[in-house]
């Protein structure tokens, strides 16, 4: 039978394991998060570049 000295330890243990995944799972989510900001800068940079192409093209042509 488990000493009381057993149990808390295994409980600490356990306690540590549940930390542990939470902050493997928030890092998840973090780094999802990154791909899809980065993902919509990118969209958002070359649609600009294109909007600045056309700008220099129309006032080129005046």
């Amino acid at each position: 039978m488990p000493t009381h000295s057993v149990v808390a330890q295994l409980q600490q243990v356990n306690w540590r394991v549940t930390f542990v995944d939470h902050d493997a799972s928030q890092s998840r989510e973090l780094a999802e998060a990154a791909d899809s900001l980065e993902e919509e800068a990118s969209s958002a940079i070359a649609g600009f570049a294109q909007l600045h192409e056309r700008l220099d093209v129309s006032n080129s042509a005046l």
